[in-house]
């Protein structure tokens, strides 16, 4: 699953080509904290009104971001396998069954940007752009056009400028959700999203 979700990583963040759909106005104020990114949209990404969650206490180890008995009940190995390249934190999670489950990647926002660079591109640099929220998160489900249909990209912001990604990939052509894996990944963050709240 690796190569396919590393491959997902790179088409978000170069995405090229024409929209589905463009994204929608939102009507939460305007973050202040906008200093370092200026991009060539005027659409800023909503403030995070839930109490602000951390990843600093999974970063060294990102797969317990989620927890075993959800990997379990999803299909997933309860054992992820973990990678930090050059501080871009990710943990992945092969589907039990090769040809009928989904693959599930979290990678955390390196860049103390939230989801600033999304909100900051031009529309036409992605498949859709979905803004919507996870948990009462601010999030969005953005993929490049080049990006395959049975795989999506679930971003949400957990406090200012930190935040993650869900990475999801849905193997089995017949499944309902192979044409909206954005299911999968959504619930998936929301997953992560549980953890987070959880003491450890």
């Amino acid at each position: 699953m690796r190569p396919i979700l590393l491959a997902l990583l790179a088409a978000v963040l170069t995405g090229c080509g024409t929209p589905a759909a463009a994204p929608q106005a939102s009507s939460a104020p305007p973050t202040t904290s906008k200093s370092v990114w200026k991009g060539t949209s005027v659409k800023e990404p909503p403030p995070v009104t839930e109490t602000p969650l951390k990843l600093g206490a999974y970063a060294k180890d990102p797969c317990e971001v989620i927890k075993k008995d959800w990997l379990e009940d999803f299909g997933l190995s309860r054992l992820g396998t973990s990678k930090n390249d050059n501080g871009k934190v990710r943990c992945w999670w092969d589907p039990l069954d090769k040809e009928r489950g989904t693959a599930i990647e979290v990678v955390f926002l390196h860049n103390r940007s939230g989801l600033f660079p999304l909100y900051q591109r031009p529309v036409d640099d992605f498949k859709y752009f979905r803004p919507g929220t996870i948990s009462g998160y601010p999030s969005v489900e953005a993929t490049g056009k080049t990006v395959a249909d049975n795989v999506c990209a679930t971003h949400v912001v957990t406090a200012e400028f930190e935040g993650f990604t869900v990475y999801a990939t849905v193997l089995d052509p017949k499944a309902d959700e192979y044409s909206n894996p954005c299911t999968a990944s959504n619930e998936a963050a929301a997953a992560v999203i549980e953890r987070l709240k959880a003491p450890r």
